[in-house]
């Protein structure tokens, strides 16, 4: 992942995905959106976020999915997308 820093200790704590559900906790309050080749599809404020991964015939219906995370002072985390196939 990559961020704009301001060096207020905004981090990416655990980052986990299977073929269902992506999660995503943080180290302070913050913003935390889920981006689909539909654009935002969810949005949540707290230290952790959940996206359960649309399903067409047992498998991820959308190609990709990426996550955006932004703390109150305006520091940003930008996460890479998970590609499905």
């Amino acid at each position: 992942f990559y961020g704009c820093l301001k060096n207020n200790g905004l981090t990416a704590n655990n980052f986990q995905v299977n073929d269902t559900q992506l999660s995503v906790t943080t180290s302070v309050v913050a913003t935390i959106r889920f981006i689909t080749n539909d654009g935002e599809v969810k949005s949540v404020t707290g230290t952790e976020g959940v996206f359960d991964i649309p399903q067409r015939d047992g498998k991820p219906a959308i190609p990709f999915v990426r996550v955006v995370i932004t703390d109150e002072t305006g520091e940003r985390l930008f996460l890479q997308p998970v590609m499905f196939n």
